[in-house]
């Protein structure tokens, strides 16, 4: 090693970064849009293409882990409910699927 160099980890870097307010600055899961829409295609890896009710857009989701554990499966065809960030609204999370 050369003279004077010092390895320093990302974990003690991470409490310089001056990172805001914490009570604004982390999003909640009461942040997320709902939406709900129809299952147009099943992708590899365990994501679907749903077509949302508002505005007819195109939004690709994965299941949520409650709905992973609990082994609830989803069909092209079905009525889901799409939780989608208000940041990114091309991806989001099935987390409930209709009758």
């Amino acid at each position: 090693m050369h003279q004077g160099t010092r390895c320093v980890s990302v974990r003690s870097l991470s409490g310089l970064v001056d990172q805001g307010s914490t009570e604004n600055s982390r999003m909640s899961k009461g942040d997320l849009v709902e939406m709900e829409g129809v299952i147009q295609d099943a992708l590899g890896g365990g994501q679907y293409n749903i077509r949302v009710d508002q505005g007819g857009a195109i939004v690709r989701a994965q299941l949520s882990g409650r709905m992973r554990r609990h082994h609830i499966r989803v069909l092209p065809g079905d009525r889901v409910r799409v939780a989608v960030s208000p940041y990114d609204l091309t991806h989001g999370l099935i987390v409930y699927r209709g009758k």
